[in-house]
Protein backbone atom coordinates (compact mmCIF):
# COMPACT_ATOMS: atom_id res chain seq x y z
CA UNK A 1 0.00 0.00 0.00
CA UNK A 2 1.19 3.77 -0.53
CA UNK A 3 1.55 5.27 2.76
CA UNK A 4 1.14 8.74 3.19
CA UNK A 5 3.74 10.35 4.61
CA UNK A 6 3.94 13.70 6.72
CA UNK A 7 4.66 16.37 4.87
CA UNK A 8 8.14 17.38 4.61
CA UNK A 9 8.10 20.31 2.09
CA UNK A 10 8.29 24.22 1.84
CA UNK A 11 4.95 25.28 0.36
CA UNK A 12 5.61 28.64 0.01
CA UNK A 13 7.85 28.99 -3.25
CA UNK A 14 5.02 27.18 -4.41
CA UNK A 15 2.30 29.02 -3.88
CA UNK A 16 4.34 32.26 -4.86
CA UNK A 17 4.68 30.43 -8.38
CA UNK A 18 0.71 29.26 -8.20
CA UNK A 19 -0.31 32.78 -7.67
CA UNK A 20 1.91 33.94 -10.60
CA UNK A 21 0.86 31.22 -12.77
CA UNK A 22 -2.56 32.50 -12.24
CA UNK A 23 -1.79 35.88 -13.41
CA UNK A 24 0.20 34.59 -16.60
CA UNK A 25 -3.25 32.95 -17.63
CA UNK A 26 -1.20 30.42 -20.11
CA UNK A 27 -4.49 28.14 -20.02
CA UNK A 28 -5.80 31.31 -22.39
CA UNK A 29 -3.30 30.10 -24.89
CA UNK A 30 -2.84 26.57 -24.82
CA UNK A 31 -4.86 23.55 -25.19
CA UNK A 32 -4.37 20.66 -23.09
CA UNK A 33 -2.70 18.59 -26.06
CA UNK A 34 -0.92 21.34 -27.09
CA UNK A 35 2.53 19.52 -25.19
CA UNK A 36 5.58 20.75 -24.53
CA UNK A 37 8.98 19.50 -22.38
CA UNK A 38 10.91 21.16 -19.52
CA UNK A 39 14.77 19.71 -18.41
CA UNK A 40 14.34 18.38 -15.29
CA UNK A 41 17.33 17.38 -12.77
CA UNK A 42 18.38 14.07 -13.08
CA UNK A 43 18.66 14.48 -17.29
CA UNK A 44 14.77 13.59 -16.89
CA UNK A 45 12.15 15.73 -19.18
CA UNK A 46 8.64 16.50 -17.60
CA UNK A 47 5.74 16.74 -20.35
CA UNK A 48 3.48 19.52 -19.63
CA UNK A 49 -0.18 20.03 -20.15
CA UNK A 50 -2.00 22.94 -19.86
CA UNK A 51 -5.89 22.69 -18.77
CA UNK A 52 -8.24 25.52 -18.60
CA UNK A 53 -8.75 26.67 -22.18
CA UNK A 54 -11.71 24.44 -23.12
CA UNK A 55 -13.78 23.97 -19.95
CA UNK A 56 -14.19 24.83 -15.92
CA UNK A 57 -10.84 22.95 -15.02
CA UNK A 58 -7.86 24.58 -14.97
CA UNK A 59 -5.06 23.01 -14.06
CA UNK A 60 -1.13 22.44 -15.00
CA UNK A 61 0.23 19.11 -15.10
CA UNK A 62 3.48 17.29 -15.04
CA UNK A 63 3.68 14.20 -16.36
CA UNK A 64 7.58 13.06 -15.41
CA UNK A 65 9.37 10.63 -17.76
CA UNK A 66 8.93 7.79 -20.17
CA UNK A 67 5.96 6.23 -17.61
CA UNK A 68 3.82 9.64 -16.87
CA UNK A 69 3.51 10.33 -20.65
CA UNK A 70 2.79 7.10 -21.32
CA UNK A 71 -0.09 7.12 -18.73
CA UNK A 72 -1.11 11.12 -20.79
CA UNK A 73 -1.42 8.91 -23.61
CA UNK A 74 -4.00 6.74 -22.41
CA UNK A 75 -6.31 9.45 -20.55
CA UNK A 76 -5.83 11.77 -23.90
CA UNK A 77 -4.93 10.44 -26.65
CA UNK A 78 -7.08 7.17 -26.07
CA UNK A 79 -9.32 6.92 -29.16
CA UNK A 80 -10.47 3.29 -28.69
CA UNK A 81 -13.75 1.96 -27.76
CA UNK A 82 -14.18 0.73 -24.42
CA UNK A 83 -15.22 -3.12 -24.18
CA UNK A 84 -16.81 -2.23 -20.77
CA UNK A 85 -17.88 0.48 -18.34
CA UNK A 86 -15.11 -0.74 -16.02
CA UNK A 87 -12.45 -0.53 -18.30
CA UNK A 88 -13.39 3.48 -19.32
CA UNK A 89 -13.16 3.96 -15.69
CA UNK A 90 -9.46 2.50 -15.60
CA UNK A 91 -8.34 3.96 -18.17
CA UNK A 92 -8.90 7.61 -16.43
CA UNK A 93 -7.08 5.81 -12.98
CA UNK A 94 -3.69 5.12 -14.40
CA UNK A 95 -2.72 9.12 -14.49
CA UNK A 96 1.03 9.40 -13.29
CA UNK A 97 1.69 13.22 -12.81
CA UNK A 98 1.83 16.30 -10.48
CA UNK A 99 -0.76 19.00 -10.99
CA UNK A 100 -1.34 21.99 -9.73
CA UNK A 101 -5.63 23.08 -9.62
CA UNK A 102 -6.87 26.21 -9.79
CA UNK A 103 -10.15 25.27 -7.62
CA UNK A 104 -12.61 26.93 -4.79
CA UNK A 105 -11.95 25.92 -1.06
CA UNK A 106 -15.11 23.25 -1.34
CA UNK A 107 -13.16 20.79 -3.42
CA UNK A 108 -10.17 21.25 -1.00
CA UNK A 109 -9.12 19.34 2.54
CA UNK A 110 -10.14 22.06 4.80
CA UNK A 111 -6.37 22.01 6.61
CA UNK A 112 -5.32 22.70 3.00
CA UNK A 113 -7.57 25.71 2.29
CA UNK A 114 -6.57 26.90 5.26
CA UNK A 115 -2.73 26.86 4.36
CA UNK A 116 -3.78 28.93 1.02
CA UNK A 117 -5.29 31.33 3.19
CA UNK A 118 -2.74 32.12 5.30
CA UNK A 119 -0.29 32.29 2.72
CA UNK A 120 -2.63 34.59 1.07
CA UNK A 121 -3.22 36.99 3.26
CA UNK A 122 0.63 36.88 4.19
CA UNK A 123 1.37 38.65 0.94
CA UNK A 124 -1.25 40.30 0.62
CA UNK A 125 -3.58 38.10 -2.23
CA UNK A 126 -7.12 38.60 -2.45
CA UNK A 127 -9.29 35.07 -3.03
CA UNK A 128 -12.33 36.01 -4.73
CA UNK A 129 -13.90 34.62 -8.19
CA UNK A 130 -13.90 31.31 -9.77
CA UNK A 131 -10.77 29.11 -9.24
CA UNK A 132 -8.96 31.29 -6.49
CA UNK A 133 -7.43 28.91 -4.52
CA UNK A 134 -4.38 26.40 -5.80
CA UNK A 135 -4.50 22.82 -4.74
CA UNK A 136 -1.46 20.63 -4.90
CA UNK A 137 -2.00 17.12 -6.31
CA UNK A 138 -0.25 14.02 -7.10
CA UNK A 139 -1.76 10.95 -8.91
CA UNK A 140 -0.19 7.68 -8.39
CA UNK A 141 -1.59 5.03 -11.01
CA UNK A 142 -4.81 3.04 -9.42
CA UNK A 143 -4.69 4.94 -6.12
CA UNK A 144 -7.07 8.00 -5.45
CA UNK A 145 -5.46 11.66 -6.10
CA UNK A 146 -3.99 12.77 -2.84
CA UNK A 147 -1.86 15.87 -1.71
CA UNK A 148 1.99 16.25 -2.59
CA UNK A 149 3.74 16.12 0.61
CA UNK A 150 7.37 15.35 -0.76
CA UNK A 151 9.98 18.03 -1.11
CA UNK A 152 11.00 16.86 -4.67
CA UNK A 153 7.87 16.92 -5.87
CA UNK A 154 7.27 19.94 -4.77
CA UNK A 155 10.67 21.67 -6.68
CA UNK A 156 9.64 19.64 -9.96
CA UNK A 157 6.35 21.61 -9.76
CA UNK A 158 7.43 24.63 -9.56
CA UNK A 159 10.06 24.96 -11.90
CA UNK A 160 6.80 23.85 -14.21
CA UNK A 161 5.29 26.94 -13.05
CA UNK A 162 8.02 28.74 -13.31
CA UNK A 163 8.65 27.74 -16.94
CA UNK A 164 5.04 28.34 -17.59
CA UNK A 165 5.07 31.94 -16.79
CA UNK A 166 7.75 32.20 -19.21
CA UNK A 167 6.38 30.94 -21.70
CA UNK A 168 3.20 32.95 -21.72
CA UNK A 169 5.27 36.02 -21.28
CA UNK A 170 7.09 34.73 -24.60
CA UNK A 171 3.72 34.11 -26.63
CA UNK A 172 3.02 37.45 -26.42
CA UNK A 173 5.57 38.37 -28.74
CA UNK A 174 5.72 34.89 -30.95
CA UNK A 175 3.17 32.63 -32.37
CA UNK A 176 2.94 29.00 -30.72
CA UNK A 177 3.72 27.42 -33.82
CA UNK A 178 6.99 29.44 -33.97
CA UNK A 179 8.08 27.86 -30.57
CA UNK A 180 7.11 23.97 -31.70
CA UNK A 181 4.03 24.24 -30.08
CA UNK A 182 1.17 21.97 -31.52
CA UNK A 183 -1.80 19.67 -30.64
CA UNK A 184 0.13 16.20 -30.32
CA UNK A 185 -1.70 13.38 -31.91
CA UNK A 186 -1.22 9.58 -31.66
CA UNK A 187 1.50 9.90 -34.24
CA UNK A 188 3.77 12.98 -32.69
CA UNK A 189 7.34 11.91 -32.68
CA UNK A 190 8.70 15.46 -30.97
CA UNK A 191 7.91 18.48 -28.74
CA UNK A 192 9.76 21.75 -28.39
CA UNK A 193 12.28 21.52 -24.79
CA UNK A 194 11.93 24.51 -22.68
CA UNK A 195 14.73 25.22 -19.54
CA UNK A 196 15.27 28.67 -17.13
CA UNK A 197 18.68 30.02 -17.72
CA UNK A 198 19.52 33.31 -15.99
CA UNK A 199 15.72 34.20 -15.46
CA UNK A 200 15.12 33.79 -18.57
CA UNK A 201 13.26 31.08 -21.12
CA UNK A 202 15.37 28.71 -22.91
CA UNK A 203 14.42 27.14 -25.67
CA UNK A 204 16.47 23.83 -26.44
CA UNK A 205 14.98 22.53 -29.52
CA UNK A 206 12.74 19.99 -29.98
CA UNK A 207 13.12 16.30 -27.87
CA UNK A 208 11.84 12.78 -28.79
CA UNK A 209 8.50 12.00 -26.89
CA UNK A 210 8.46 8.36 -25.39
CA UNK A 211 7.12 6.09 -27.77
CA UNK A 212 3.83 3.93 -26.80
CA UNK A 213 4.81 0.59 -25.46
CA UNK A 214 2.07 -1.85 -25.19
CA UNK A 215 1.67 -3.33 -22.05
CA UNK A 216 2.40 -7.32 -21.87
CA UNK A 217 1.42 -9.05 -19.08
CA UNK A 218 1.92 -12.73 -18.23
CA UNK A 219 1.77 -14.34 -14.44
CA UNK A 220 3.67 -17.85 -14.10
CA UNK A 221 1.69 -19.68 -11.55
CA UNK A 222 4.28 -21.81 -9.53
CA UNK A 223 2.11 -23.26 -6.83
CA UNK A 224 2.67 -27.25 -7.47
CA UNK A 225 0.92 -28.28 -4.67
CA UNK A 226 -2.42 -26.65 -5.92
CA UNK A 227 -1.72 -27.36 -9.68
CA UNK A 228 -1.91 -30.84 -8.77
CA UNK A 229 -5.12 -30.64 -6.54
CA UNK A 230 -7.05 -29.02 -9.26
CA UNK A 231 -5.67 -31.10 -11.67
CA UNK A 232 -7.43 -34.22 -9.93
CA UNK A 233 -10.75 -32.44 -9.80
CA UNK A 234 -13.20 -33.60 -11.94
CA UNK A 235 -14.10 -31.29 -14.49
CA UNK A 236 -17.48 -29.58 -15.76
CA UNK A 237 -18.99 -26.47 -17.77
CA UNK A 238 -17.95 -23.24 -18.64
CA UNK A 239 -16.67 -20.00 -16.33
CA UNK A 240 -16.58 -17.00 -18.03
CA UNK A 241 -13.70 -14.34 -16.73
CA UNK A 242 -12.43 -11.21 -16.37
CA UNK A 243 -10.15 -9.14 -14.30
CA UNK A 244 -11.46 -5.02 -13.90
CA UNK A 245 -10.83 -2.39 -11.70
CA UNK A 246 -13.39 -1.13 -9.57
CA UNK A 247 -14.43 2.49 -9.95
CA UNK A 248 -14.13 3.33 -6.37
CA UNK A 249 -11.33 2.88 -3.66
CA UNK A 250 -10.57 0.92 -0.41
CA UNK A 251 -8.16 2.29 2.52
CA UNK A 252 -7.06 -0.52 4.66
CA UNK A 253 -5.82 2.21 7.23
CA UNK A 254 -6.39 5.55 8.02
CA UNK A 255 -3.25 7.27 6.61
CA UNK A 256 -3.06 5.50 3.54
CA UNK A 257 -4.13 7.13 0.24
CA UNK A 258 -6.82 5.00 -1.26
CA UNK A 259 -6.05 2.50 -3.86
CA UNK A 260 -8.53 0.99 -6.13
CA UNK A 261 -8.56 -2.56 -6.52
CA UNK A 262 -9.20 -4.83 -8.78
CA UNK A 263 -11.72 -7.75 -9.12
CA UNK A 264 -12.01 -10.99 -11.16
CA UNK A 265 -15.14 -11.67 -12.54
CA UNK A 266 -16.14 -15.70 -12.43
CA UNK A 267 -18.78 -16.79 -13.45
CA UNK A 268 -20.87 -19.68 -14.95
CA UNK A 269 -22.42 -19.60 -18.05
CA UNK A 270 -24.81 -22.22 -17.66
CA UNK A 271 -26.43 -21.17 -14.09
CA UNK A 272 -24.92 -16.92 -14.31
CA UNK A 273 -23.48 -18.20 -10.66
CA UNK A 274 -20.95 -15.45 -9.87
CA UNK A 275 -18.48 -16.76 -7.81
CA UNK A 276 -17.25 -15.10 -4.83
CA UNK A 277 -14.28 -14.05 -4.76
CA UNK A 278 -11.97 -11.34 -2.97
CA UNK A 279 -10.93 -7.85 -3.97
CA UNK A 280 -6.85 -8.05 -4.75
CA UNK A 281 -4.91 -5.13 -3.34
CA UNK A 282 -0.94 -4.28 -4.27
CA UNK A 283 -1.62 -6.13 -8.12
CA UNK A 284 0.71 -4.06 -9.32
CA UNK A 285 4.01 -5.85 -7.22
CA UNK A 286 1.84 -9.32 -6.98
CA UNK A 287 -0.22 -10.18 -10.10
CA UNK A 288 -0.35 -13.73 -8.59
CA UNK A 289 -3.04 -12.49 -6.27
CA UNK A 290 -5.31 -12.01 -9.44
CA UNK A 291 -4.87 -15.86 -9.80
CA UNK A 292 -5.01 -16.78 -6.41
CA UNK A 293 -8.75 -15.44 -6.96
CA UNK A 294 -9.59 -18.22 -9.51
CA UNK A 295 -7.50 -20.22 -7.06
CA UNK A 296 -9.78 -19.68 -4.31
CA UNK A 297 -13.14 -19.76 -5.94
CA UNK A 298 -12.34 -23.20 -7.32
CA UNK A 299 -11.39 -24.69 -3.87
CA UNK A 300 -14.36 -23.01 -1.79
CA UNK A 301 -16.95 -24.13 -4.49
CA UNK A 302 -15.05 -27.47 -4.89
CA UNK A 303 -15.93 -27.07 -8.58
CA UNK A 304 -13.58 -26.75 -11.41
CA UNK A 305 -14.86 -25.58 -15.00
CA UNK A 306 -13.65 -27.43 -18.05
CA UNK A 307 -13.33 -24.33 -20.04
CA UNK A 308 -12.85 -20.52 -19.09
CA UNK A 309 -13.59 -18.26 -21.99
CA UNK A 310 -12.06 -14.74 -21.36
CA UNK A 311 -11.87 -11.74 -23.92
CA UNK A 312 -9.25 -9.53 -22.84
CA UNK A 313 -5.17 -9.61 -23.07
CA UNK A 314 -4.58 -9.12 -19.24
CA UNK A 315 -6.87 -11.81 -17.70
CA UNK A 316 -5.69 -13.91 -20.95
CA UNK A 317 -1.91 -13.37 -19.21
CA UNK A 318 -3.34 -13.56 -15.85
CA UNK A 319 -4.54 -16.96 -15.83
CA UNK A 320 -3.06 -18.94 -19.27
CA UNK A 321 -0.53 -20.13 -17.59
CA UNK A 322 -2.41 -21.66 -14.87
CA UNK A 323 -5.12 -22.92 -16.65
CA UNK A 324 -2.36 -24.70 -19.00
CA UNK A 325 -1.08 -26.48 -15.97
CA UNK A 326 -4.16 -27.60 -14.26
CA UNK A 327 -5.83 -29.09 -17.54
CA UNK A 328 -8.47 -26.26 -17.90
CA UNK A 329 -9.26 -25.11 -21.80
CA UNK A 330 -8.73 -21.87 -22.28
CA UNK A 331 -10.47 -19.94 -25.28
CA UNK A 332 -10.38 -16.24 -25.76
CA UNK A 333 -13.31 -14.68 -27.50
CA UNK A 334 -13.23 -11.29 -29.34
CA UNK A 335 -12.35 -8.11 -27.27
CA UNK A 336 -16.31 -6.82 -28.07
CA UNK A 337 -17.65 -9.96 -28.13
CA UNK A 338 -20.98 -10.46 -25.51
CA UNK A 339 -20.75 -13.04 -23.07
CA UNK A 340 -23.82 -13.05 -21.38
CA UNK A 341 -23.48 -14.25 -17.96
CA UNK A 342 -20.61 -12.31 -17.37
CA UNK A 343 -21.93 -9.03 -19.09
CA UNK A 344 -24.87 -9.85 -16.85
CA UNK A 345 -22.69 -9.94 -13.57
CA UNK A 346 -20.86 -6.92 -14.46
CA UNK A 347 -23.84 -4.30 -15.27
CA UNK A 348 -25.88 -6.26 -12.01
CA UNK A 349 -22.32 -4.75 -10.10
CA UNK A 350 -22.35 -1.07 -11.69
CA UNK A 351 -26.05 -0.86 -11.09
CA UNK A 352 -25.93 -2.42 -7.39
CA UNK A 353 -22.54 -1.03 -6.24
CA UNK A 354 -21.77 1.62 -8.03
CA UNK A 355 -24.91 3.67 -9.07
CA UNK A 356 -22.98 7.03 -9.57
CA UNK A 357 -20.86 5.45 -12.47
CA UNK A 358 -24.14 3.64 -14.02
CA UNK A 359 -24.38 4.44 -17.63
CA UNK A 360 -26.04 1.92 -20.47
CA UNK A 361 -25.25 -1.78 -20.25
CA UNK A 362 -22.43 -2.93 -22.33
CA UNK A 363 -24.73 -3.68 -25.70
CA UNK A 364 -27.89 -1.36 -24.42
CA UNK A 365 -29.22 0.20 -27.53
CA UNK A 366 -33.08 -0.07 -26.62
CA UNK A 367 -32.77 3.67 -26.34
CA UNK A 368 -31.72 4.36 -30.08
CA UNK A 369 -35.13 4.26 -31.15
CA UNK A 370 -35.59 8.00 -29.55
CA UNK A 371 -32.97 9.09 -31.75
CA UNK A 372 -34.58 10.37 -35.13
CA UNK A 373 -31.81 11.54 -37.54
CA UNK A 374 -33.89 14.61 -38.34
CA UNK A 375 -35.15 15.82 -35.22
CA UNK A 376 -31.93 17.79 -34.57
CA UNK A 377 -31.81 19.68 -38.01
CA UNK A 378 -36.02 20.08 -37.41
CA UNK A 379 -35.42 21.15 -33.54
CA UNK A 380 -32.71 23.95 -34.89
CA UNK A 381 -35.11 25.05 -37.87
CA UNK A 382 -37.86 26.14 -35.61
CA UNK A 383 -35.15 28.70 -34.12
CA UNK A 384 -34.69 31.71 -35.79
CA UNK A 385 -31.30 32.19 -36.91
CA UNK A 386 -29.56 33.81 -33.49
CA UNK A 387 -31.14 31.22 -31.18
CA UNK A 388 -30.15 28.39 -33.58
CA UNK A 389 -26.53 29.70 -33.04
CA UNK A 390 -26.63 30.28 -29.35
CA UNK A 391 -28.24 26.82 -29.10
CA UNK A 392 -25.70 25.11 -30.68
CA UNK A 393 -22.60 27.03 -28.98
CA UNK A 394 -23.98 25.73 -25.79
CA UNK A 395 -24.06 22.61 -26.71
CA UNK A 396 -20.43 22.50 -28.00
CA UNK A 397 -19.43 23.93 -24.97
CA UNK A 398 -21.46 21.36 -23.16
CA UNK A 399 -19.33 18.53 -25.71
CA UNK A 400 -15.84 20.02 -24.14
CA UNK A 401 -17.13 18.57 -20.61
CA UNK A 402 -17.85 15.23 -21.57
CA UNK A 403 -15.56 12.64 -20.98
CA UNK A 404 -14.30 10.33 -24.07
CA UNK A 405 -16.23 7.54 -22.90
CA UNK A 406 -19.54 9.82 -23.11
CA UNK A 407 -18.74 11.23 -26.60
CA UNK A 408 -18.09 7.53 -28.04
CA UNK A 409 -21.21 6.66 -26.64
CA UNK A 410 -23.45 9.56 -28.22
CA UNK A 411 -25.83 8.52 -30.56
CA UNK A 412 -24.78 7.54 -33.96
CA UNK A 413 -27.33 10.65 -36.04
CA UNK A 414 -26.20 13.35 -33.48
CA UNK A 415 -22.17 12.18 -34.56
CA UNK A 416 -23.72 12.21 -38.07
CA UNK A 417 -25.19 16.28 -37.47
CA UNK A 418 -21.89 17.75 -35.98
CA UNK A 419 -19.77 16.16 -38.73
CA UNK A 420 -22.46 18.12 -40.83
CA UNK A 421 -22.27 21.04 -39.35
CA UNK A 422 -18.17 21.13 -39.17
CA UNK A 423 -18.07 20.07 -42.64
CA UNK A 424 -19.74 23.31 -43.83
CA UNK A 425 -17.31 25.36 -41.55
CA UNK A 426 -20.03 28.25 -40.64
CA UNK A 427 -18.55 28.48 -36.76
CA UNK A 428 -16.49 31.10 -35.73
CA UNK A 429 -12.94 29.39 -35.42
CA UNK A 430 -12.84 28.72 -31.41
CA UNK A 431 -15.95 27.01 -31.92
CA UNK A 432 -14.82 25.28 -34.74
CA UNK A 433 -12.04 24.24 -33.33
CA UNK A 434 -13.88 22.83 -30.13
CA UNK A 435 -16.28 20.71 -32.17
CA UNK A 436 -13.69 19.58 -34.04
CA UNK A 437 -11.67 18.42 -30.94
CA UNK A 438 -14.83 17.03 -29.96
CA UNK A 439 -15.55 14.73 -33.09
CA UNK A 440 -12.21 13.22 -33.12
CA UNK A 441 -12.62 11.64 -29.51
CA UNK A 442 -15.87 10.54 -30.95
Amino acid sequence: MYERKGECMDREKLYDAAFRYKKAGLWKKLWDTEIFAIKLPGDENGFVSVMGKGGDYNAIGLYIGEEGFQSFRTVANDFHDYASEFEAHEAILVQNCLQMNLGNKDEMLPEEAEQVRAYAKAHGIRLSGANAFPDLVKFTPYYHPWGITEQKDADMLCHALEVAILLAEELKNVGKAELGIREITPFTEEVPLFDIGDGKLEKLGMTQLPGDKPARFNVSFSNQIAVQRVKKMRKKGIWECELVRLPKPSQNEPDAVPYYPLFLFVVDRETHFLMPTTLIDNFENKPQNGVDSLLNAILTQNACPKEIIVRDDRTTGLLADFCKKAGIAMTKAGRFDPLDALDEAMDAMIENLFPETAGPGRFDDDDDEDYDGDDYDENFAEMDEEEAALAMFDMIDHLEQLSTYDLKNMPPELKHFLGEIAAEGILPPEYQEKLERALKKM
